[in-house]
């Protein structure tokens, strides 16, 4: 991360968005169910002007949800609106309307390679999607579809291969995050306790994924395509 942006997630979010324009990235959806977090995150791996791998969130809400309350009064909720980290919908159910376009725009925006999405509740986003130009990939959240990428995300955070800007929404995801083993070494998310927990882990869940479809193309960044920006 460039010292000049040391400390201040928004304002290193901000720039990403401009220069990371043009470039080649893959996406993992996390379609919440009516009043849950819809998060998408996009992994950017090294390419042209760029000094290591940049992992972006985006993260939907309804406005008028009572049980996010906890999120309001003890977790940074309204600082992660303000901080243009999570966008709210109007209503008591997410507006999946508002995030096709917004991905819509993602895709205009940077070279979404694919978007990897859990096929559960998704049917007419996905279709939607699909029907404008955007390469989406079903990925399963079972122990078949999850482990690889799992793993794939805890040796990138060892070895600190990638920057995410302290980004406070995802960094609040990734510390409720659970992994389960079957003991066999597959592995699979889960939420942690109580599934009524306000502790959300949907933008980790995008993240994994995301990076699990970089990590599966891995000659896309030196397949000698020609990159913008």
């Amino acid at each position: 991360m460039s010292k000049l942006f040391i400390g201040d997630p928004v304002a290193w979010r901000r720039h990403q968005l401009e220069v990371l324009r043009g470039k080649i990235c893959y996406g993992g959806l996390d379609i919440g169910v009516v009043n849950d977090f819809t998060c998408n995150a996009l992994y950017f791996p090294k390419q042209k002007d760029m000094v290591k791998d940049i992992l972006l969130l985006w993260a939907w809400v309804p406005q008028n949800v009572d049980h996010h309350q906890p999120l309001k009064e003890r977790f940074g909720y309204e600082d992660w609106v303000r901080g243009g980290f999570l966008k709210l919908t109007p209503g008591n159910r997410t507006d999946y309307a508002v995030v096709r376009d917004d991905i819509l725009q993602l895709d205009h925006d940077y070279h979404i390679e694919e978007l990897a999405f859990d096929p559960a509740y998704s049917t007419q986003l996905v279709q939607e999607l699909t029907a404008h130009g955007v390469n989406m990939v079903e990925h399963r959240q079972g122990t078949l579809s999850m482990t690889y990428p799992i793993k794939e995300f805890q040796r990138r955070i060892t070895g600190r291969d990638f920057a995410h800007g302290m980004n406070p929404l995802l960094t609040f995801m990734v510390d409720n995050l659970v992994v389960k083993s079957d003991g066999k070494g597959n592995l699979c998310c889960v939420k942690p306790g109580n599934p009524k927990s306000p502790r959300k882990i949907d933008g980790a869940v995008a993240a994994i994924m995301a990076m699990g479809r970089a990590a599966a193309n891995p000659e896309t960044t030196s397949s000698g395509k020609v990159f913008f920006g």
